[in-house]
């Protein structure tokens, strides 16, 4: 049972970048780094064919080559899909 428990708990996200890997991951989504690329001191994140940053537990998508726009997990995810 311990070892059900621990192997559980490492599935757990530990932070709100975990739990957005973790469900590009599920939904068979890349979700990477860009290299030296940074918004407002925030690494820059490829996912599927957007870009995004995250503030906190706050997504920051790019929206018409520029305009940096709050969006939720679920939203970024079906944008990553299309």
């Amino acid at each position: 049972r311990l070892a059900e428990a621990v192997r559980t708990a490492s599935q757990i996200p530990q932070g709100f970048k975990d739990l957005v890997s973790k469900k590009c991951e599920e939904r068979g989504i890349l979700f990477m780094p860009i290299p030296n690329r940074y918004r407002e001191g925030k690494q820059l994140y490829k996912v599927g064919n957007v870009q995004a940053y995250i503030d906190g537990n706050v997504l920051f998508v790019c929206h018409n080559g520029g305009n940096w726009v709050p969006t939720h997990l679920n939203a970024l995810l079906d944008m990553a899909e299309i």
